[in-house]
């Protein structure tokens, strides 16, 4: 298997001090699997930093965002946690596997 190499832009992203991760109210429709967040929050930052609201820059800023939360010290959000697994899963198989449609509201 040939594996290719990624180069990746590296942005720094603002997000107010005084927003907290768990700001986002991040949770899954239990019937639908859907993610379902505060998009406001999301969309702001979005604005602030002159990116576009889009799903790809919507799932790098809330990865990049709990990550930064946890190497904080900050406590593990259940559903932050299954849609990583969610995306190693696909990068891994190729498969998409998330829980639902995963659209933006």
């Amino acid at each position: 298997m040939r594996r290719g190499i990624y180069i990746m832009h590296i942005t720094k992203i603002r997000i107010p001090a005084d927003l907290q991760f768990s700001d986002l109210r991040l949770a899954r429709d239990p019937e639908t699997g859907d993610i379902e967040f505060d998009a406001e929050i999301l969309r702001e930052i979005c604005e602030d930093n002159d990116l576009p609201f889009s799903e790809e820059i919507v799932t790098s800023l809330m990865t990049a965002w709990y990550q930064h939360h946890r190497a904080q010290g900050g406590a593990p959000d259940q559903v932050m946690e299954q849609i990583i697994a969610e995306i190693e899963a696909e990068e891994i198989t190729g498969v998409e596997i998330r829980g639902g449609s995963g659209s933006l509201n």
